[in-house]
């Protein structure tokens, strides 16, 4: 793609279903989308994922032919950036392959296999964690919830304790793991 890194002023990326975009005006980069009360951009993320759409290089291409139903009809991602005097291009990632992605440019011929680096950084999460981060001594409760199922762990002392059955065992576990 080679576009110059400071040309880049929009990336839209879109995985399983979740938005995240971020735009480059004269402030720095911001967070745009997933909006939320405490959402905030992991800087080092989304520098990084610049750079990487600046530099995309194409491990191998692949012709046409062999690339027609590999991935590109549900997609691992789509990203979209939008370059300063160029407008918009959108990179499609279509199915894993040994050596990275395959990858297609919109409007372009031809598909290529981009690293696994990039595939990684286009499709991960770029909020920032900080808030998640906390000394394990402060934590006094932790609840992990899935499939419409709750376990809680409450500490007492040095150790975690639960209410759930299987109790002892499970909040041994817990509290080593923790």
């Amino acid at each position: 793609m080679r576009e110059k890194l400071f040309d880049i002023v929009d990336v839209k990326l879109t995985s399983k279903g979740i938005v995240q975009r971020f735009a480059r005006d004269e402030s720095g980069l911001t967070l745009k989308e997933p909006t939320g009360k405490n959402y905030e951009l992991d800087l080092g993320f989304a520098q990084e994922t610049l750079e990487l759409l600046s530099s995309l290089d194409a491990v191998r291409f692949v012709p046409d032919a062999e690339a027609t139903a590999l991935g590109f009809s549900t997609p691992r991602a789509v990203v979209e950036v939008t370059v300063k005097g160029s407008g918009k291009r959108v990179l499609t990632l279509g199915a894993p392959v040994i050596d990275g992605v395959l990858t297609r440019i919109e409007g372009e011929p031809g598909v290529f296999v981009a690293s696994p680096v990039f595939d990684a950084a286009v499709r991960r999460l770029l909020l920032s964690r900080i808030r998640f981060a906390s000394l394990p001594a402060d934590v006094t409760q932790v609840t992990i919830e899935a499939k419409s199922k709750k376990l809680t762990f409450d500490r007492e002392g040095a150790l975690f304790t639960t209410k759930e059955s299987g109790g002892p065992a499970l909040a041994a576990v817990f509290s080593a793991a923790f």
